[in-house]
């Protein structure tokens, strides 16, 4: 009985301090001004440590690998339920022209949330897309089983206050000229639960800021049409609504080889010169909304 008393006592201890790593590295041990959140598009381009000394505010970067529209909706959940008043000044969502593909980018992108099971909205994610029978149980009651070893990496670079990018490649002449074919996707279902995040964000007092950060003009070129329509679709959005605006960063960077590692992400020279951009766009929007942070000091 004691051994099994030191094993859980362990098992606590393990997963207690990973946990409190990785909510430092995501931000969701404060009280944030700015959430960003999106997949690895924006988990790229969006330096936490340089928006936070361009504005003087905090930032909580809630951004996951492969993480569909219902993966985001149950971040923007969870990330709600850990601010006091259930609400965050300016939310940062990212998008693009395919975000509304309902295949998993990853088959397993829910064992990213292992960690946040004891929040109801995580919990639920979780139990509802486990593939194995077994996966919910053990991670639920079996804690340090939560934290694989990346998840130990994001703990890791939480504890040592690191977030910048470590991304220097530049994508090749082959992967930049290559053909991207697509179409227009939108199925009813993932379209709703899109709105149905903008809408729990609005109702809770949050300015939300669509973003999308480019990719490379491959993907423009191979269906101009289908481009130009989505960008329209998030540009009616904000049109539509005081409470929504719509940043397009695709003319800045599409054309621009030097700035992208790969077919969507930009690197770190590619992120050095987003983040001016952002920044400026954010002081013109909160100078617009009145949020009175906008003009705090450290702003460049």
């Amino acid at each position: 009985m004691t051994f099994l008393a030191i094993l859980v006592a362990l098992d606590w201890a393990v997963a207690a301090f990973f946990q409190k790593g990785l909510e430092h590295y995501y931000g969701l041990d404060q009280e944030a001004d700015i959430l960003i959140v999106g997949h690895s598009h924006m988990m790229k381009t969006c330096n936490k440590r340089m928006l936070e000394e361009g504005l003087g505010l905090k930032v909580s970067k809630y951004c996951r690998e492969a993480v569909m529209v219902p993966d985001r909706y149950a971040m923007v959940r969870q990330f709600l339920n850990t601010q006091q008043d259930h609400s965050v000044p300016i939310v940062l969502y990212g998008v693009d022209p395919r975000m509304f593909y309902d295949g998993q980018l990853s088959y397993n992108s829910y064992k990213l949330f292992y960690p946040f099971m004891d929040d109801p909205a995580m919990d639920e994610l979780v139990r509802r897309e486990a593939v194995k029978w077994h996966d919910y149980p053990i991670h639920k009651y079996i804690r340090s089983s939560r934290f694989p070893d990346f998840m130990m990496y994001r703990s890791a670079r939480g504890w040592l206050n690191y977030w910048d990018s470590l991304s220097d490649g530049v994508i090749s002449e082959e992967k930049w000229n290559k053909p991207h074919p697509w179409d227009v996707y939108m199925p009813e279902k993932t379209v709703r639960i899109f709105h149905e995040t903008v809408d729990l964000l609005l109702e809770n007092g949050c300015h939300v800021v669509l973003v999308y950060p480019g990719t490379i003009q491959a993907y423009q070129k191979s269906n101009p049409e289908a481009h130009e329509f989505m960008m329209n679709y998030f540009r009616t959005m904000a049109d539509n609504h005081p409470g929504i605006d719509f940043l397009d960063y695709g003319p800045i960077f599409s054309h621009r080889r030097e700035y992208f590692e790969d077919s969507v992400h930009i690197n770190r020279a590619g992120e050095k010169v987003f983040v001016r951009h952002l920044i400026k766009d954010l002081q013109e929007i909160m100078n617009k909304i009145g949020y009175p942070a906008a003009s705090a000091p450290g702003n460049p």
